[in-house]
């Protein structure tokens, strides 16, 4: 599959996500949100950043490298340090990108599951070490 198949699809009309308020004591009914972007600097560098007065839960991280590349490992976190290792607390995951064509991909059974950022906190990522191709980072999550 490649990044303009994956950008088609995620433009796809999607059926409602399954879960109900319930999930997340205290907020409204929100759709979930995507955010698809290509990346390929080993610097860290801001993913997201949640509306004023709103957090950011994570539902879904889904990581591509189109060609054929060596494994490539990304750290994904809550805040602006320079790693995740910075403060462990905040890490949402290392993902394991495997050779050309692949896929990492982590998904929480219900959004009370995943990971949850303080108010105003953004979203990061680093490379352990710079890919020479372009991945593609999509992540699914609400503001609340």
């Amino acid at each position: 599959m490649t990044i303009r198949d994956l950008t088609q699809v995620m433009n796809q009309k999607k059926p409602a996500p399954p879960y109900s308020p319930a999930d997340r004591p205290g907020s409204k009914d929100r759709p979930l949100r995507t955010l698809l972007t290509m990346v390929t600097t080993a610097t860290v560098t801001t993913l997201l950043t949640p509306a004023t007065g709103k957090r950011v839960r994570i539902r879904r991280i889904h990581v591509t490298q189109e060609t054929a590349e060596a494994a490539q490992l990304v750290e994904l976190y809550f805040g602006a340090g320079a790693n995740a290792a910075a403060d462990l607390a905040k890490i949402i995951d290392i993902l394991i990108v495997p050779n050309g064509g692949s896929v990492a991909t982590r998904s929480y059974d219900s959004l009370a599951d995943g990971p949850v950022s303080l108010v105003g906190e953004v979203v990061s990522y680093r490379w352990r070490s710079a890919p020479t191709n372009p991945h593609l980072i999509i992540i699914e999550y609400l503001e609340e």
